[in-house]
């Protein structure tokens, strides 16, 4: 399954990739999610008990910043003012979550203490901010390459 959603995450990449290049901005977002794409594929080639499977796990973390990339480096392009809003209100969700998320690594934090009752609920937080980005991201970027075009 994570193979699977990695092939999609790629094909995602060169969409944006592609969009980029035509509009003459940074490509960066769509090299982030190439590297999410390639840590779940480390995720599930080394399964929950390896060692690298957490390695793989916090190096995926930099890859859900793509958001975020694409709202600070597509900012100035007024065609995809709606675009780089929604990144940037979804970056910040994704962004809390991963601190949060961190806090684990300081077990005496106020944070941690309150997130720890409740397992799962940080990374359900995240899958659902990032998947909530590139549904809105993708129709967004296909409409706006459809008007481009025009």
């Amino acid at each position: 399954m994570l193979v699977c959603y990695a092939c999609s995450l790629l094909i995602f990449a060169s969409g944006i990739f592609n969009v980029a290049g035509h509009a003459g901005r940074s490509r960066l977002p769509a090299y982030l999610v190439a590297f999410l794409a390639f840590t779940q594929i480390g995720i599930a080639i080394f399964a929950t008990p390896h060692p690298l499977h957490n390695m793989f796990g916090i190096a995926s973390m930099l890859g859900f910043l793509a958001p975020m990339a694409l709202a600070v480096g597509w900012r100035r392009d007024r065609a995809a003012r709606t675009l780089v809003v929604v990144s940037s209100v979804l970056g910040f969700l994704i962004l809390g979550s991963i601190i949060t998320g961190l806090s684990e690594l300081v077990p005496q934090s106020q944070l941690w203490q309150l997130v720890k009752s409740v397992p799962g609920l940080v990374q359900r937080s995240l899958a659902a901010a990032w998947l909530a980005w590139l549904f809105v991201s993708g129709i967004l970027l296909r409409r706006w390459e459809t008007l481009a075009a025009e």
